[in-house]
């Protein structure tokens, strides 16, 4: 478990997640910058589910990924919209 907890969280560290959230939040519209916080938040629960143990078919884990993903999707949205010509 110890293990897993380690290589979870290197992992984060090593996609430089936080990093990237900030340049968003400095480059991006408020709502982009807002979209972004929530994906990082999310994917880090993603994270802790996984650091706790559960499986990918647990139910736990399924409503992280699942909560990740949707705010992924958000992301993105928000971040095309915000290129779109006006």
């Amino acid at each position: 478990m110890a293990e897993r907890a380690q290589l979870a969280r290197a992992s984060t560290s090593a996609q430089g997640v936080h990093a990237k959230q900030y340049q968003l939040e400095l480059l991006a519209t408020p709502e982009v910058a807002e979209s972004a916080r929530d994906a990082s938040y999310r994917l880090l629960l993603y994270r802790d589910a996984v650091v706790a143990g559960h499986l990918r078919d647990d139910a736990e884990c399924t409503q992280a990924r699942r909560a990740f993903r949707e705010a992924r999707q958000k992301l993105m949205t928000d971040m095309r919209s915000s290129l779109a010509p006006r």
